[in-house]
């Protein structure tokens, strides 16, 4: 198994790994939310679509000015894009290195 091949698989679980504890993190904020909101008007947790994501984060800051968890999310986001770009480099770079490699080997 060679370099590049060992960076993909890395950055693949790095990156599914970032996304799966983003998701708790996000579930985190919306009962923190829900704690404050009174019962009709609280946030679900699974009928997430982007624009309700979108929203958490303010109402998040607004009621817990002290707290981290979208620092936290943020950071998970930033490392879920490094990983997709170091996924994307070495799928670039296997391509590269096997249509260099002479076909009847």
């Amino acid at each position: 198994m060679n370099f590049l091949t060992v960076l993909a698989i890395a950055s693949v679980c790095l990156g599914s790994s970032a996304a799966i504890i983003g998701t708790l993190l996000v579930f985190m904020m919306v009962g923190e939310i829900n704690r404050k909101r009174g019962q009709g008007s609280q946030v679900p947790y699974i009928t997430a679509t982007p624009w309700k994501q979108i929203d958490i984060i303010p109402e998040y800051r607004r009621l817990y000015p002290e707290g981290h968890l979208h620092l936290w999310l943020f950071a998970l986001v930033a490392l879920m894009v490094i990983a997709m770009l170091g996924l994307f480099a070495s799928l670039y770079l296997m391509g590269r290195v096997s249509a260099q490699m002479p076909s009847g080997q």
